[in-house]
């Protein structure tokens, strides 16, 4: 029974997501590099993680790799128009973001990201 179950809830997952809408895609450079160890490789998934209380950017979105290491952050412009869908704010609440690493990194300062927006069709 319990397997009967777990299926059960898998499948409400996957009902949430069929309801889902593409909204758009977003090119984000991934800045600060540099100062951290992580490492993405094309293709790649990463984790957007809000920041609301980094010293130097209310606003920040850390980009940690599928390894949980800090590779950088989102572009200060990019995580300030972010920041309302990452805290889930209002209208944003059931707006989900998934970013990727779509070409080889090859910057010494920046990592070229794609954002995709996904979310209720009512709202796009």
């Amino acid at each position: 029974m319990a397997t009967l179950s777990a299926l059960n809830e898998n499948d409400d997952l996957e009902g949430e997501e069929d309801d889902e809408t593409l909204y758009g895609m977003l090119r984000v450079p991934i800045v600060g590099i540099r100062y951290y160890r992580g490492v993405v490789h094309q293709g790649e998934w990463v984790d957007l993680v809000r920041e609301p209380n980094n010293p130097y950017d209310r606003n920040a979105i850390r980009v940690d790799n599928q390894s949980g290491i800090q590779v950088g952050h989102i572009g200060r412009d990019f995580a300030y128009n972010l920041r309302p869908i990452m805290d889930g704010v209002g209208e944003y609440e059931s707006v989900r973001l998934e970013c990727t690493i779509p070409n080889a990194p090859n910057g010494v300062y920046r990592i070229g990201a794609l954002i995709t927006v996904y979310g209720p069709e009512n709202l796009k």
